[in-house]
């Protein structure tokens, strides 16, 4: 997550960063700050498709 949140400091609206960011919380039992990212990345960019899966997911899960 380190260095996602390093490349997010360089292009702060990359939806697909915030993506991958939110993946590595999950797999750091994060999750809120998942969600947190997931709603980030789906205000840059609402039918993101990664983005939906991923809230879908989070949604299923917790």
């Amino acid at each position: 997550a380190e260095l996602f949140s390093k490349l997010l400091s360089l292009d702060p609206g990359n939806c697909e960063v915030f993506c991958n960011r939110a993946v590595a919380h999950l797999y750091n039992n994060q999750e809120d700050r998942a969600k947190e990212d997931i709603q980030t990345a789906l205000k840059i960019n609402p039918n993101d498709p990664v983005a939906l899966s991923i809230k879908e997911e989070l949604e299923k899960k917790y």
